[in-house]
């Protein structure tokens, strides 16, 4: 690059040089600013759930930055909002080539293949999350729920305790874990933890528990 610049020195009036430098830092600068400008509004599109319109301008992005990590998560996110899973684990995938390092875009292109029920698929990218941030509870609980899927309700429990013990106060996982528990036979202790998500708001465990545990009769205690 800079005997690039010396080759051009020579062939010009160096003061005509530097405006040029000057014109050209400014124009990339503009040109910047537009693919920010466009990434925030895609963003507020998002917010406002205006989806579908947040995707085109995400795209707008990218085609102009191919390498924008944050316009493919944007894009892939508003996609699988719209259960668009499959283009979503498409962006997902780009993320990860440009940012193999990103936790959350394993997490997402997990999520999108769990929705499609490839849930072997989406456990190899739980546990890359989980191996990037393995203090992050609902990578493990949404390992646990693709476990279960599989029918693997020992491994699944395994990863709702770790869950739990990163969120104590994760009523999905303690339900979870509850009706894993149930299919293993562990009736009395999958009654607590039912018994527990349903004091943490999941209003969900109380039907469950009518099913399987009449000896708790108090759901308000």
């Amino acid at each position: 690059m800079n005997l690039q610049i010396d080759r051009f020195a020579e062939l010009c009036n160096m003061k005509r040089v530097f405006h040029l430098i000057i014109a050209v830092m400014i124009a990339s600068s503009a040109y910047s600013q537009t693919l920010k400008e466009y990434l925030d509004q895609g963003n507020l599109k998002y917010a406002g759930q205006d989806y579908k319109g947040a995707i085109i301008l995400y795209t707008r992005v990218i085609e102009s930055d191919s390498l924008n990590v944050d316009a493919y998560y944007g894009r892939a996110v508003a996609k699988m909002t719209l259960a668009n899973y499959r283009g979503a684990i498409a962006d997902f995938t780009k993320a990860i080539e440009i940012s193999p390092a990103e936790a959350e875009n394993y997490y997402g292109r997990g999520t999108s293949k769990f929705s499609i029920e490839d849930y072997l698929g989406a456990i190899a990218d739980f546990t890359a999350a989980i191996n990037l941030e393995p203090k992050y509870a609902e990578y493990y609980a949404f390992r646990g729920y693709a476990k279960a899927a599989l029918l693997n309700y020992t491994g699944a429990i395994e990863d709702y305790d770790k869950a739990i013990a990163f969120d104590s106060r994760n009523g999905k996982a303690y339900f979870d874990r509850g009706i894993a528990k149930i299919n293993l036979s562990q009736t009395t202790s999958g009654c607590l933890d039912l018994n527990q998500a349903h004091k943490l708001g999941i209003e969900q465990a109380k039907e469950e528990m009518k099913k399987n545990c009449p000896q708790i009769i108090d759901f308000n205690k």
